[in-house]
């Protein structure tokens, strides 16, 4: 019987940097340079990190990010 739940890859990525952990989510590309543009921010610790994912991840959706306009 076939499962019903999707498995869809994670947005943004959290990683160990230093004493805490780094979220970098995708905003989008710059249409000038065509380069990729993220958000980054640093997180004490795993629990905080995914809160911040998840706010930057909200940003992006709604387009209030900074580095777009």
């Amino acid at each position: 019987m076939a499962t019903t739940t999707s498995k869809r890859r994670q947005r943004g990525s959290i990683r160990p940097n230093g004493a805490g952990f780094q979220v970098r989510v995708y905003a989008g590309r710059d249409p000038l340079t065509k380069k990729d543009l993220y958000l980054h921010e640093q997180a004490e610790t795993e629990p905080e990190a995914e809160k911040t994912r998840t706010r930057l991840l909200q940003q992006v959706d709604d387009k209030r990010h900074p580095k777009r306009q």
